[in-house]
């Protein structure tokens, strides 16, 4: 419920302050439109009151646009977010793998007739995993470019 009131706060500030209005209007007997005209007539003589209805409609239109880019604000957070947990959880999984095949290494290695140059595309295939795992922890702009890139072999690398 409270996640509920703190998202729609601002909404619940206009509606308290419309309800205020309405109350002071009909307690106090005051014609609102009249009472609106009054005061754009004072500006008639500043030649002010041409520019009040642009910039009123110039500020919906920037409210809406203040508002959007929040929304898209809050998305890219949320992305980022869950990106991080999936990555996490990933990480996980493949840090544990990593860890379980050392057992296939010992037992290998313990094999004398086991060819040595496969124990050593082993070594290379697990550092190179944990250096990608390593790098796509690290990427700093979550995009689909960011992502391919941090695992990217390198020249000495297999491809």
């Amino acid at each position: 419920m409270a996640s509920k009131i703190t998202k729609y706060k601002i909404t619940l500030w206009g509606f308290a302050v419309s309800l205020i209005s309405l109350l002071c209007i009909l307690v106090f007997e005051v014609d609102a439109f009249e009472a609106l005209a009054n005061f754009l007539w004072l500006f008639e003589d500043f030649e002010l009151d041409e520019i009040i209805i642009p910039l009123f409609v110039f500020s919906i239109f920037l409210i809406v646009n203040l508002v959007k880019n929040q929304k898209e604000h809050e998305l890219e957070a949320e992305k980022i977010k869950i990106y991080k947990a999936m990555l996490t959880s990933s990480q996980h999984v493949i840090n544990n793998l990593l860890n379980e095949i050392q057992l296939f290494k010992i037992e290998a290695e313990a094999t004398p007739e086991f060819p040595s140059e496969t124990l050593s595309l082993f070594n290379e295939v697990t550092e190179e995993a944990s250096q990608q795992i390593k790098a796509l922890s690290s990427i700093e702009n979550v995009d689909e470019d960011s992502i391919f890139q941090s695992i990217r072999p390198t020249s000495g690398q297999r491809g």
